[in-house]
């Protein structure tokens, strides 16, 4: 798999080992690997604190947590895959060693970049999208070819909270001597395209199969984050966790929170907002046949 200045050439995936649970493959005397899972989603439903609390679980060892590889690197840095494979080398060396002294290996490795989901910025680029006014090839493609046996983690928030989150991290990173407002926010509102959950989920499924999903409400995690890391591993296929390890896991630090302290959003900015994106909410639902996704408690 290479990299080139006008398209992405696609090689075939090689031929991963059958005795790790991971995708790995040998290449000499070295093994190789790269990710079992993908947590995607979009920016400020909690990909951060929820990818670091999966990489607690002893079977999942630790990688860097947003690669860009698929949707960004490859392209404007001209990255080859080689390169991607060796953010994942602490995986390979344990699944190695597994092998040498067990036969087999059980541990996995992801990749946590949330914008898989939505980027889409150098779809011009992919094979099989020359002379295409669409594209007709997705980042999805890339994903599945490298490995059909995939599983994502798909975490989603209200797209109305996520919105304005979203304004509030973005507004802590521009050079201002006051703080973010409610009032500004209405007058502001931005990034609206990553809240269109059923376009683009529309695109993933024609190319992965619904059982290799997992979607979680980030609200349900705030809620009862223990109940929802249960299900995640059950879906990756992890042993579980003791309580003590669940609440050990729970109890971690909450990674990447807002700068800002939060004020209310403008009840006129929330009813525009809503009635702006209840049609793409009842679609987003339709398509997941989950009604928990109306987000109507």
């Amino acid at each position: 798999m290479t990299s080139t200045q006008t398209t992405t050439h696609i090689e075939p995936p090689p031929r991963y080992l059958p005795n790790s649970k991971n995708p790995c493959w040998r290449h000499e005397d070295r093994v190789l690997c790269v990710p079992y899972f993908f947590l995607i989603g979009v920016s400020k439903s909690g990909t951060t604190d929820l990818f670091s609390r999966l990489t607690s679980h002893p079977e999942v060892i630790r990688s860097l947590k947003e690669t860009h590889f698929f949707d960004r690197r490859r392209y404007d840095r001209n990255m080859l895959f080689p390169k991607y494979v060796n953010w994942f080398r602490g995986t390979a060396r344990r699944v190695q060693e597994d092998i040498r002294k067990q036969g087999h290996s059980r541990v996995i490795c992801g990749d946590g970049s949330p914008s898989y989901f939505y980027d889409n910025y150098f779809w011009k680029l992919y094979s099989g999208n020359e002379n295409c006014t669409e594209p007709r090839v997705i980042l999805a493609h890339h994903l599945f070819h490298l490995n059909p046996r995939l599983k994502i983690v798909m975490i989603i928030r209200h797209p109305v909270d996520r919105l304005y989150s979203r304004y509030l991290f973005d507004f802590g990173k521009l050079e201002r001597n006051f703080p973010p407002s409610p009032e500004e926010f209405h007058d502001f509102v931005l990034r609206v395209q990553e809240n269109v959950y059923p376009v683009l989920m529309e695109d993933w499924l024609r190319v992965v199969p619904r059982d290799q999903f997992l979607f979680i409400r980030y609200e349900d995690y705030r809620q009862d984050m223990g109940r929802e890391l249960r299900k995640i591993f059950r879906f990756l296929r992890l042993d579980p966790l003791s309580d003590k390890q669940l609440r050990k896991t729970t109890f971690l630090k909450i990674k990447n929170p807002g700068k800002w302290k939060r004020s209310p959003m403008l009840p006129e900015t929330r009813q525009i907002l809503q009635e702006f994106y209840q049609p793409f909410i009842r679609r987003f639902a339709a398509i997941l046949n989950d009604r928990r996704f109306l987000w109507e408690d």
